[in-house]
C-alpha cells in the first residue's frame, strides 16, 4: 500500500522515517510544508490531482500551545482546516483513501479521576485544544474513511520536546521546578508509529476505518510531569535536583489539563497490541539518543 505521511520533519513524521522499511506491505513516502502546504485548499487538491495515495497519516499540526492563544487562525489553518481541505477532495476523487489523523489529550478539559475513554466528552481549554477538537469535527462529519488516535505528552529522540529540554537542563542547572498537579501519559513518538503501521498492517483495519472509528494510544501508566523529569534526569545519570511545583507557580499563556490520562484499552483489544509502560518506553529513547549522540561523535 502508498501511504503519505504528512509532517515528515516533525517528531512522529520523523519515527516513521526510522521505520520506512519496517513493513514490506507499505510503501512510506514523506512530505512537509515545503512540499504542500496543507493549510491552502488550492495547493492540497493540486497536490492530490497529481498523486494518489491508499492512505495518508496526519502527523502535521501546529503545536504551540500558547501562541496558539495569540494565533488562533494560524492554529485553526493547520489543524482544522487543513483537514476539511483534504475531505472534500478525497470525497469526490478518491473516496477509498483512509486518513489517519493524530489528535490530542488537549481537546478534554482535565476534569477527570479516571482515565479518559473514547466516549468521554471533549471540552478543551485553550486555543489549541480547541484548534485540533475542530480538526477531528471535520473528518467524523465527512464520508472520508478513517482513524483518529489521540495521544498525550509526546516526545522523541527528533525535534523539540520535553524529555530533550529536561535532558539539557539537567546538563546545565543544579536545580529545576517541574510543575507536579497535571497528571497524564507520556508516549513514545516511536511506539506510536510502530503502532500505527501494525494497526495498517491488521485485518481489521478497514473495518474500524469504514466505521470512521477515534483511539486513544500512550505508552501505559500514569505521571505528573514531576515524575517523568525525575526519571528522565535518573537516566541520564545527571545530578540536578528536580523540585515540584504547582500550575499556579508557573503561569502560562494557555491552561492545560490537570488530568489526561488516556485509557487505551479500546485499541489494545481491537488490534491485539502490546503497549509498553512509559518508564520503559523512555528508557529505550534515552538509549537510542545517547546512541544517536554518540554516532555524531
Amino acid at each position: 500500500m502508498k501511504v503519505m505521511i504528512l509532517g515528515a520533519s516533525g517528531q512522529l513524521g520523523s519515527e516513521f522515517r526510522s521505520l520506512e522499511n519496517f513493513s514490506e506491505s507499505l510503501s512510506l513516502h514523506f512530505y512537509n510544508r515545503q512540499d504542500v502546504d496543507i493549510s491552502s485548499k488550492k495547493l492540497v487538491r493540486s497536490f492530490l490531482r497529481n498523486n494518489k495515495f491508499d492512505i495518508i497519516i496526519n502527523c502535521a499540526a501546529y503545536t504551540d500551545v500558547d501562541e496558539a492563544e495569540n494565533n488562533f487562525n494560524l492554529a485553526k489553518s493547520v489543524n482544522a482546516d487543513a483537514i476539511g481541505h483534504f475531505c472534500e477532495y478525497l470525497e469526490k476523487t478518491y473516496p477509498n483513501t483512509v486518513f489517519i489523523h493524530i489528535s490530542t489529550d488537549y481537546i478534554f478539559d482535565g476534569n477527570f479521576s479516571k482515565p479518559i475513554v473514547e466516549e468521554d466528552i471533549a471540552s478543551p481549554i485553550s486555543k489549541y485544544g480547541e484548534s485540533k477538537l475542530m480538526g477531528e469535527k471535520y473528518l467524523q462529519k465527512s464520508s472520508v474513511p478513517s482513524l483518529i488516535i489521540r495521544v498525550s505528552w509526546l516526545y522523541s529522540i527528533f525535534g523539540k520536546n520535553f524529555m530533550k529540554t529536561i535532558i539539557n537542563l539537567g546538563e546545565t542547572k543544579d536545580k529545576i521546578h517541574v510543575i507536579n498537579d497535571q497528571i497524564g501519559s507520556p508516549t513514545s513518538a516511536y511506539d506510536l508509529a510502530i503502532t500505527i503501521i501494525e494497526i495498517i498492517n491488521s485485518k481489521k483495519f478497514l473495518y474500524y476505518a469504514n466505521n470512521k472509528e477515534i483511539f486513544n494510544f500512550s505508552n501505559s501508566g500514569s505521571s505528573s510531569w514531576y515524575d517523568f523529569a525525575t526519571e528522565i534526569l535518573r537516566l541520564s545519570g545527571s545530578t540536578c535536583s528536580v523540585l515540584p511545583i504547582s500550575s499556579n507557580e508557573y503561569p502560562s499563556k494557555a491552561r492545560r489539563p490537570n488530568y489526561s490520562v488516556l485509557d487505551s484499552s479500546k485499541a489494545v483489544s481491537a488490534f491485539d497490541l502490546d503497549i509498553n509502560s512509559w518508564q520503559d518506553a523512555l528508557s529505550v529513547n534515552m538509549k537510542k539518543l545517547n546512541s544517536k549522540a554518540n554516532n555524531k561523535i
